[in-house]
């Protein structure tokens, strides 16, 4: 058996030291979400009746002088962890969006995981169909309104605006958010 080469015990050595890093960084996150964060879950009720299962994350410093906007992301892949005490490792799509300070917002879709209701692939467009104002016509828009309006309305400390991100069912599940 050959012995190992000086590159490959280097390669060795710096993955070891990556990896320890990486690991300290998110144990590190998720004390840093805990501890900037009040984690709320709310089951969201839709215009049909049926319940969004959404956690939102305020900073613990919101207050009337200090507002913040929304960043919403909903899913059909989980909104894990579940559980008031249950916190993510790491909020938004970026470490910079976390350290700027939202409202995050994360929701399981219509019959996903912690929601109500029955999951549709690819729900076709309320304005599509004829009567659009009937409670029974729903989809990824309507239910994206209606938890707008739900946040607006109960949520504390926001600034009436806000961005949805995410990258879930070719964007259709962003449809009809924020203005």
């Amino acid at each position: 058996m050959k012995p190992l080469h000086w590159r490959a015990v280097w390669m060795i050595a710096a993955f070891t030291t990556f990896l320890s890093i990486w690991l300290s960084t998110a144990a590190c996150l998720a004390n840093t979400v805990r501890e900037q964060y009040q984690k709320v879950e709310y089951q969201i009720p839709m215009r049909d009746g049926v319940k969004l299962y959404t956690a939102v994350y305020v900073p613990r410093c919101a207050s009337t002088r200090n507002t913040y906007p929304f960043l919403m992301q909903r899913t059909c892949f989980g909104s894990t962890p579940y559980g008031p005490q249950q916190y993510k490792d790491a909020l938004g799509p970026s470490p910079t969006l976390q350290a700027d300070g939202y409202i995050f917002v994360y929701q399981d879709v219509r019959g996903r995981w912690a929601s109500e209701g029955h999951w549709t692939n690819m729900t076709p467009v309320v304005s599509d169909r004829p009567n659009p104002s009937t409670a029974s016509a729903i989809d990824e828009s309507t239910d994206t309104y209606d938890t707008i309006d739900w946040l607006l309305s109960h949520v504390p400390y926001h600034t009436r605006s806000g961005r949805i991100v995410g990258h879930e069912l070719c964007g259709v599940l962003r449809h009809g958010g924020f203005d």
